[in-house]
């Protein structure tokens, strides 16, 4: 059986095949080796996107790819990355949009491949509430997963 993986354990995974040290990656992307060490011990309880877009850059891979990683080795199965939003039917896009013309976001108003990207985002966001649900209906045994 395959263990569980994290960010940061797929980060150190690829960190260490490509002789990296945590030092390098940290001056590569403008961080603190002490950073750099968070991140792959999990001590983190947000992970900035934009800080994981960084590393992955660094690393010669995508943020895709790492979410990918952990995904598999969580057998996490459908799950939409960014590169399924482009996918999405307009008709499902016009639904979610509710009649509205536009969405905004900080005060800027999101393009058609950003409003993709933030339905693709609540679709998976749905799919995962969905299914920790069924597994705390289920019994107390499985609520421990979510603790």
């Amino acid at each position: 059986m395959k263990s569980k993986k994290t960010i940061g354990d797929v980060i150190k995974e690829l960190r260490q095949s490509k002789n990296i040290s945590q030092r390098k990656l940290a001056n590569l992307i403008g961080v603190s080796n002490t950073a750099i060490y968070q991140i792959e011990k999990n001590k983190n309880k947000y992970f900035d996107p934009e800080m994981l877009s960084k590393i992955a850059k660094a690393l010669d891979t995508t943020s895709d790819e790492i979410m990918r990683q952990v995904n598999e080795s969580n057998n996490v199965k459908n799950q939409n990355t960014s590169s399924d939003y482009k996918d999405i039917p307009i008709e499902d896009i016009e639904q979610f949009l509710d009649g509205r013309k536009m969405l905004s976001f900080k005060g800027q108003i999101l393009a058609e491949e950003q409003i993709r990207y933030v339905y693709a985002f609540l679709v998976t966001a749905d799919e995962i509430y969905k299914k920790q649900q069924e597994k705390l209906a289920k019994g107390p045994e499985y609520r421990k997963d979510f603790e």
